[in-house]
This record gives C-alpha cells, structure tokens and sequence, in this order.
C-alpha cells in the first residue's frame, strides 16, 4: 500500500467512531509493508482526525514498529479510550464476554495489562485480538483497518456494559466454554465464508432489484447511525411466500452490493447461490417469518444501549402509547445458541405481542411490515434504551 491509498483509507474509516454516545479519542496505526507505517497523532478526537495529523514511520521505530516486526498476519492496529474504558482499566484485570459478539472477537477474556511496552502488548495479544492497558485505553489489532476498528468498538461497547450494566441489576457472563467455541467458530470459519469469493453481476427483474437495493441501504443506514459495529447484524426482507433475500455472512456492510445479498428459499432453506453465504442467522429469520404474518422486514442490531440491556438479561416497558402501539413492550429472550431451536422458539415467544426483542447476551431483533418502518423500530427503540440508562 503507498502512503497516499493509506492516509485516504485512515480518513475514510474516521466516522465510524462517531457513535452516539461517546466521542473516543486515540490513535490510528496502518501498516504500509515492511519498511513502513502510518500513525495518527497522540490523543485526538478520532472522528476529527485530519491530514496534516497522520505522520509516517519506519518500522524498526516505536512500540507500535515493533509489533509489526514480530507479527506479520497484524496490518492495523487501533487505541482507543473512552472515559469508561480508562476507569473500567483503573480496577479490573481483565474483561469477560457478556456479550457475543465480544466472545468471538477475543474468546474468554481481554487482559487488562500495567504497561503499553511493546513486550507486554505482545503477550497480552499473543493468542486473541485486544488488550487494555491500565490507565490509557482498548489497543485492537486485525488483519486490515475495518477489522481493528470493529475489535475496538466491540471491548468499548462491551466496557459500557460493564459500567451501565450496573443500573439493571448487574450483568451476566458467558462461561469460558461457550467463549472458546464461539471465537473458535469465529475465527475459523464465520469470518472466512465470504473472503476472496466474487459476485457476477445477474440481472433482476424489477421488484427484486428494488429490494435488493433497499436492503443495501438500509444496512449502510444502520452502520450510519450506529447501530451495528463490522460485519455483525444483519438485514432481510420476504420476497414472497417462498423466498427472502438476507445480508450475506461477514461482508462489511459498506462494501456489500446488491447482487452480494443471498436468495433463502423459507422451506428448505436452500440458496440460489452467486457465490455468497447467507447470514449465520438465516433460520432464526425463517422462524420469524413463519411465525408472524404480517411480517415482511427483519433487522438484527448489536447497537451500544440495547446491548447492555442484553448483557444484563432485561428488557423494559414502554409507557408512551404512540410508541407501544409501534413497537410494544421490549422483552428478553433467553441465552441460546445462535441457529438452534431454542433460540427460535424464545425469540419467537417474545415477539408475539412486540415488534422488538432483546436476546440476551447478544443484541436486538425487530419486526415489521417493511425495512422502513423496521428501521424506525430499531431506532426508536435504540434511543429509548439511552435514555433509560441515561448514557
């Protein structure tokens, strides 16, 4: 990569830190080859990272110089601190998964270690993608800069948890043994599915165009307003009694296309393949489309408020009748595995009366007759979580 691709690729990835409810500051560090690398200035707003405060560096210098020397398969790597991260790091010794998408990221836990040498970065990350360091903040690696990025919100959002999570009453774990197996399912095969595989353009007819494109944009929307970090979440629509079109696997949502989004037949289960694989929680959509007949748009989110209500197993009431006769009351559904009957029949429990569930330890499913209307769910929903924990 030349200096000039990566600079545009730094300033390109800056907004995805404007979330709603923090503005983190810290750096960002992009490889360039093995001579090489980009660095942002110390403690800026990363959002407002500029031109002018991205510098390059040799790689036989700096902390971040030597983790590039000693590992080959890290390209990016990303600090970042929020308030909370800096006082969660001031009493733990480490951060365990309440949350799933925390769980595949790192497996059971995030060391939180006494120094940011170059030594003790190196062995907190030896066998997982994140570290905190006591009193300065989450440093995230990845294989590319989108990947860092959503390691680092994933242990910011899952930090939050921890801090907010203390107004529900406390929140609950998920036990080493399920951590292990879903990084395990992460890293070697969820992350992998739709990696190197392109999709030919096919011609639609018309109907099915504008679906296709409807679903692009909604998910952009959702990354837009934070709703989603990376690849997780996921988006679908009811083609017709037969049929649905669902977001592909671990294809980050600014770089999908419609023809990347995957045709599920609502029977077998089966795809019209064009070289993608349909979303791990392809099932759980059937399920709910054959459960709810006035049903016809699905979103999944893993947005910051309503996960902390994941991570501590609640869900809320809400009292305005404008918005309850929108989407009802929130409940919770409970832990299960993603794709399993269990998961199914609880979330589908749930939303028997609601356009909106929380499925605990994960994030959030809404209904609705179509992505539009869906997305004002997943929206209205998100906020009224913020206010309820005042974040």
């Amino acid at each position: 990569m030349n200096r000039e691709d990566g600079i545009k690729l730094i300033l390109d990835s800056k907004s995805k830190f404007n979330n709603r409810y923090n503005k983190p500051f810290g750096q960002i560090i992009l490889r360039l080859d093995y001579s090489s690398y980009l660095m942002s200035d110390e403690n800026l707003q990363l959002d407002s990272i500029l031109e002018n405060n991205i510098k390059e560096y040799k790689a036989k210098t700096g902390v971040f110089g030597k983790v590039f020397r000693n590992r080959s398969d890290v390209n990016a790597i990303v600090f970042l601190y929020t308030e909370t991260s800096i006082a969660f790091s001031k009493t733990n010794k480490f951060l365990k998964p309440a949350l799933m998408d925390l769980a595949e990221i790192v497996g059971p836990k995030v060391k939180v270690i006494e120094k940011g040498s170059a030594g003790s970065i190196l062995r907190a990350i030896k066998s997982t993608n994140a570290c905190i360091v006591k009193n300065s903040g989450i440093l995230a690696i990845g294989k590319d800069l989108p990947s860092a990025i959503s390691t680092a919100l994933v242990v910011d959002k899952s930090i939050q948890a921890e801090i907010y999570g203390e107004k529900l009453g406390g929140i609950k774990y998920i036990s080493a043994g399920d951590s292990k197996s879903f990084n395990k399912y992460y890293s070697s095969d969820y992350s992998m599915k739709n990696i190197g595989t392109a999709t030919p353009f096919i011609p639609y007819d018309e109907e099915e165009t504008k679906l296709r494109n409807k679903i692009v944009e909604t998910a952009i929307k959702l990354s837009d307003n934070y709703l989603v970090q990376g690849t997780w979440g996921n988006v679908s629509i009811k083609l017709n009694e037969n049929e649905m079109l669902i977001t592909p696997s671990a294809i980050d949502y600014y770089e999908m296309k419609p023809e990347d989004i995957v045709k599920v037949n609502l029977k077998s289960l089966n795809y019209s393949s064009n070289g993608r694989i349909p979303s791990s929680e392809t099932k759980l959509h059937k399920s709910i489309y054959d459960a709810k007949a006035d049903c016809n748009a699905i979103i999944h989110t893993h947005s910051i408020a309503l996960s902390i209500f994941a991570a501590a197993n609640a869900g809320f009431r809400i009292t305005n009748k404008q918005m309850n006769d929108l989407i009802g009351n929130v409940n919770i559904s409970e832990f299960a595995l993603p794709s399993t009957d269990r998961q199914c029949e609880s979330v589908n429990e749930n939303l028997e009366n609601s356009n909106a569930v929380i499925m605990a330890n994960h994030g959030a499913i809404f209904t609705a007759k179509d992505l539009d209307t869906a997305f004002i769910i997943a929206d209205a929903t998100e906020t009224k979580a913020g206010v309820l924990l005042d974040i």
